[in-house]
């Protein structure tokens, strides 16, 4: 079944889905990260992944707008 936001029925369904994906894959694992948070690395990759999505985000944003 197709799960396509609102406002987003006219984009195209395969970038919809890999965006959707990768938000879905990111949040999971800041989650991860965010257990531990240990080392310099671990929240330099937070913040990293925080900037995609963001990106991703805004990417869905720009589609349900045009």
């Amino acid at each position: 079944m197709n799960r396509t936001p609102p406002g987003l029925s006219n984009a195209d369904p395969a970038l919809i889905g890999t965006l959707l994906a990768e938000i879905a894959s990111l949040e999971t694992r800041v989650m991860q990260l965010n257990e531990g948070r240990d080392s310099a690395y671990e929240k330099a990759l937070i913040r990293s992944y925080e900037n995609l999505l963001e990106n991703h985000r805004s990417r869905l944003s720009a589609l349900a707008v045009a």
